[in-house]
């Protein structure tokens, strides 16, 4: 064992309480300032909608959408990235969250039906597409 007791006692532990969403993005409009607002409000949408539960069977017991999608939620450290990333470029900012979302939950080794659920869900937090953003290649080859 690496950590004994000894060796704990050396280090203080900080209990915090979780932040609520409207703390999440608090802290971001706050730390990130020039980040586009309407970028930054279709990930809270994003977020939150990931994070919202469906019931099942009427018992008040549901899963997230991320759960049911085999994702887990978004983490504070990866929404203050993203917020970086819009605070740096706030000119490509909304354009390039699609795809920035899409890396960050390693949307390319997800199932196609779940793919497509997560394209949804961008497309109801009205994340736009990005110009340069090719879906389909097609390939041709002559011999």
């Amino acid at each position: 064992q690496v950590l004994t007791s000894q060796l704990l006692s050396m280090f203080s532990v900080h209990h915090l309480a979780d932040l609520s969403a409207a703390e999440h993005f608090l802290f971001i409009k706050k730390c990130f300032p020039n980040a586009p607002a309407d970028a930054v409000d279709s990930l809270r949408n994003f977020v939150s909608d990931l994070e919202s539960t469906k019931e099942k069977d009427g018992t008040g017991k549901g899963q997230t959408v991320a759960s049911t999608m085999g994702l887990k939620p978004l983490s504070t450290r990866q929404i203050a990235r993203l917020a970086r990333t819009m605070h740096s470029f706030p000119e490509n900012a909304g354009k390039e969250l699609r795809e920035h979302v899409r890396s960050i939950m390693l949307a390319q080794f997800l199932p196609k039906a779940q793919q497509k659920m997560l394209d949804q869900i961008m497309d109801e937090c009205k994340f736009e597409y990005d110009d340069h953003e090719s879906t389909d290649i097609e390939i041709n080859i002559k011999g």
